[in-house]
């Protein structure tokens, strides 16, 4: 059995390695690139021999640092799932193309406000949007986000957000689109900005139809 799993491992280290050789020495016309596998940060390096690319999608890995992303500055879509050994998102602030950004459980981030200088952002979802965990990320302020003009689908899943703040959300002239969590604190304020953004009417219906399942489990 020891024998197998040292096969295996040795077996997963050479396709590991193909893969960065290839990605980081071949030039290709690879637009997309989905890497639904464990990415080391090697694995994420050497995407960097790739700027061709539009769309770039990490499933999880322990990766920590993006500093090969800035040089990746065609792309419109970028998705970094569990990133939670990243800590500082500066590599992405020469992604001035970049319509949609997905961070996930970036835990360790202490700079989220650089997102702010993505100005052509469509998308953002930011948060622990995994199903398995309870993990919630603290947001301890929302103003990098009135930065983004053109920002019409926002997601900030499994996130604790200053309550006092939410307006400035309610304040983003393209938004169609908000999900936050649906925490008693936001309650109040939600309701409050219903009036004038369609975005939290929407929330205060999902306030509305959770409160009714509630009442109607007792």
């Amino acid at each position: 059995m020891e024998a197998h799993g040292v096969s295996k491992r040795s077996e997963q280290k050479k396709i590991l390695a193909e893969w960065v050789e290839f990605l980081a020495g071949t030039t290709t016309r690879v637009t997309h690139l989905d890497l639904v596998c464990r990415v080391p940060q090697e694995l994420l390096d050497a995407a960097g021999g790739q700027p061709q690319l539009k769309s770039l999608s990490v499933k999880w890995g322990p990766y920590s640092d993006l500093g090969v992303l800035s040089s990746l500055e065609e792309l419109r879509t970028l998705s970094l799932g569990g990133a939670r050994a990243v800590t500082d998102l500066r590599p992405l602030a020469t992604l001035d193309r970049l319509q949609t950004l997905v961070l996930d459980q970036p835990f360790s981030v202490s700079n989220p406000e650089v997102i702010g200088q993505l100005r052509s952002l469509e998308t953002l979802a930011f948060g622990n949007g995994h199903l398995g965990s309870d993990r919630t990320l603290d947001v301890v302020d929302l103003e990098w986000i009135r930065l983004l003009p053109n920002l019409r689908t926002l997601h900030l899943p499994g996130t604790r957000l200053p309550a006092e703040q939410l307006a400035t959300l309610a304040a983003l002239p393209s938004l169609v689109e908000l999900q936050i969590p649906l925490r008693r604190e936001y309650r109040k304020t939600v309701f409050e900005l219903a009036h004038s953004s369609k975005p939290f009417a929407r929330l205060a219906k999902e306030y509305e139809a959770l409160e009714a399942h509630r009442a109607a489990s007792r």
